[in-house]
């Protein structure tokens, strides 16, 4: 199951399975985090589990739209887990028109979207 929750609706949960994800920043291939991250944490212990930045992400088209890879996620257990971003106004991301690096163009960060799953 995927899931996909936009950067400032923290607070979300969700049932999530064992396993390494990698999170993805929707939208463009160009991302600039600055101080964001996102951590989940277990309803059941209440124990946080941040995500990893990853030096070079993966990018590639999803359900037609772009999306770049920004992190992992570790889960150890099948659990509800709140998902919570810290600092969102932070993630910038770039939607080039033509070619990445050319007449960029700046996606709103209060639609921005992350999907993990």
């Amino acid at each position: 199951m995927s899931h996909r929750i936009k950067i400032h609706e923290s607070g979300v949960i969700v049932k999530i399975q064992p396993g390494i994800y990698r999170v993805y920043a929707l939208g463009g291939w160009k991302v600039r985090l600055g101080a964001f991250s996102m951590s989940i944490i277990d309803q059941k212990t209440g124990n946080e589990i941040t995500s990893k930045q990853v030096k070079f992400g993966v990018q590639d088209r999803r359900h037609g739209v772009r999306v770049k890879q920004i992190a992992t996620l570790s889960v150890p257990e099948w659990r509800d887990y709140e998902v919570r971003f810290h600092n969102p106004s932070d993630l910038q991301v770039y939607h080039a028109i033509f070619f990445p690096g050319l007449f960029e163009k700046i996606l709103d960060n209060k639609q921005l979207e992350i999907s993990f799953g």
